[in-house]
C-alpha cells in the first residue's frame, strides 16, 4: 500500500482533507460571485440585466389589480440605463425591451390621463428621441384565459413524462440543426429570475473541445463517447443584485436544462444530465476553452444524441409521493 492510500485509509485525516476542499471550493464560488454580481460591475456588462430587471418589474405594475400610477422612479431609472448604450448597443434584445416598455408604459398613462404624474414628462421627452423607424417588441401586460392555458393540453402529460429516460447510448447521426434550435426555443422559454434570461446553452461541435471537455466532466462511465453530443449550461453572474441570489444561477440553469432536455425527448433525442461536479482550476480550464466570459459559470453539462432502436436503462424507481410532498 502507498503513503497516500495509507493516509486515505485514516477517517479523520481525510474528513479534515475533504472538508478543507469544501471550504476552498466555497471561497472560490464566492469570491467569484463578489467579482463579478451587478453591484461589483462599474461598466455596461450589467446594463442589459439592470433593464430587464426594471421592464419586469414595470410589467408586474401593469398587471397589478386596481390599477394606479406606478412606475415613477422605476422610469427614470431605466431612461438613465437606456442613455448609456452606444449606437452598437441598441441592437440588443434587452435595449428593445427597455424602449417598448416606455412607450407601453406612456401609452397607458396617457388612457388614464395620468399626463401629470412624475415621471411621464422625462419618459415623453425620451422617446422623442427615438427613431420613428423603432419596431417594438412585445412587453407589457396582457390577458390570459383559462382557454389559453389549456388549449394545448395533453390528455396525459404525466404519462409523457414518466416516457423520458436518461439515455447513454445514441445513434450515430449527428443532430439536425432544425431540431436543436427547436428545442432551444422551448428552453428560452423557461422561468428565469424577473426574466433576466441569464442562461445560456452551448452545442460543443469542435471535435478537439468536445474530446478536452470529454476527458474534464464526470458521469461519462458506460456513454458511447464517439456518438455523444455535449451541450453546456452556463449563467452569468453580472445579472445578480444581492447575496440573497448567490444561488439563483445553479437554480435557473437547472429550469432552463430540464425544459431543454424535455424539448429533446419529445424530437426523438436522449439525453443525460451530468452534473458539474468540477474545481474552480478545472472550470477555469474548460471556460477558458469555450471561451466564456469571466463572469460566466458552468451549471450543468448535456449529454444527447438521437434515441437507438433499442438500448437499456435503469429503472430509476421513484419514492413515494407521500415521502415528497408535505402539508405544513
Amino acid at each position: 500500500m502507498s503513503v497516500k492510500e495509507q493516509l486515505q485509509s485514516i477517517d479523520a485525516l481525510r474528513r479534515v482533507v475533504k472538508a478543507h476542499k469544501v471550504r476552498r471550493e466555497m471561497r472560490t464560488d464566492a469570491n467569484r460571485f463578489v467579482a463579478n454580481y451587478a453591484e461589483s460591475m462599474s461598466d455596461h456588462a450589467c446594463v442589459d440585466y439592470h433593464v430587464l430587471l426594471i421592464v419586469h418589474s414595470l410589467e408586474k405594475g401593469m398587471c397589478s389589480q386596481g390599477l394606479r400610477p406606478f412606475g415613477k422612479k422605476k422610469v427614470r431609472e431605466l431612461i438613465d440605463y437606456l442613455k448609456t448604450y452606444s449606437e452598437n448597443q441598441k441592437v440588443s434584445t434587452a435595449y428593445e425591451m427597455g424602449v417598448s416598455i416606455l412607450l407601453v408604459w406612456k401609452d397607458l398613462f396617457d388612457k388614464h390621463g395620468w399626463q401629470q404624474e412624475d415621471g411621464y414628462k422625462a419618459v415623453n421627452e425620451f422617446l422623442k428621441t427615438i427613431p420613428a423607424s423603432f419596431e417594438p417588441v412585445p412587453v407589457g401586460a396582457h390577458e390570459y384565459t383559462l382557454q389559453d392555458a389549456t388549449a394545448h393540453r395533453i390528455d396525459d402529460f404525466t404519462t409523457v413524462i414518466k416516457d423520458r429516460h436518461s439515455v447513454r447510448e445514441f445513434k450515430r447521426v449527428p443532430l439536425k440543426r432544425d431540431d436543436v434550435l427547436d428545442c432551444v426555443e422551448a428552453a428560452r422559454y423557461a422561468p428565469t429570475a424577473c426574466n433576466r434570461q441569464m442562461i445560456k446553452i452551448l452545442e460543443v461541435t469542435d471535435q478537439a473541445k468536445a474530446s478536452k471537455l470529454k476527458d474534464a466532466i464526470m458521469g461519462l462511465g458506460g456513454f458511447d463517447k464517439d456518438a455523444v453530443t455535449l451541450f453546456v449550461v452556463t449563467f452569468d453572474l453580472n445579472a445578480f443584485t444581492f447575496y440573497g441570489e448567490r444561488n439563483q444561477g445553479y437554480l435557473n440553469a437547472g429550469l432552463v436544462a430540464m425544459r431543454f432536455a424535455d424539448a429533446l425527448h419529445f424530437k426523438g433525442i436522449g439525453s443525460c444530465f451530468l452534473q458539474w461536479g468540477n474545481t474552480g482550476a478545472e472550470e477555469a480550464a474548460i471556460s477558458k476553452l469555450l471561451n466564456l466570459k469571466d463572469s460566466e459559470r458552468i451549471a450543468v453539462v448535456l449529454g444527447a444524441g438521437y434515441y437507438p432502436d433499442c438500448t437499456m436503462v435503469p429503472y430509476s424507481h421513484r419514492k413515494e409521493i407521500s415521502e415528497i410532498f408535505i402539508e405544513v
